[in-house]
C-alpha cells in the first residue's frame, strides 16, 4: 500500500491520531488538575489548624510563665 498516493487515508490516519493525542493530553491536564485541588484545600486545612490558636497566643504564653 503506497500512502502517499492515497492522500485520503493519510488524512484519515493524521485525524485519528490528533484526537488521541487530545484525549490523552486532556486527561492528563483534567487528573493534574483534580489533584491540585486537593492539594490547595488540604494547604488551607493545615493553615487553619496551626492558626487556630494564634489569637490565644498571648494568653497561652502568660499561662506557661505564670506556672513556673
Amino acid at each position: 500500500m503506497n500512502l502517499k498516493n492515497n492522500k485520503g487515508s493519510m488524512a484519515v490516519y493524521v485525524s485519528i491520531v490528533l484526537i488521541t493525542m487530545l484525549l490523552i493530553l486532556s486527561t492528563i491536564f483534567l487528573t493534574s488538575n483534580s489533584v491540585r485541588k486537593s492539594q490547595l484545600a488540604t494547604a488551607i486545612k493545615i493553615k487553619e489548624a496551626y492558626e487556630k490558636d494564634n489569637s490565644r497566643a498571648d494568653e497561652i504564653y502568660i499561662d506557661l510563665i505564670n506556672k513556673q
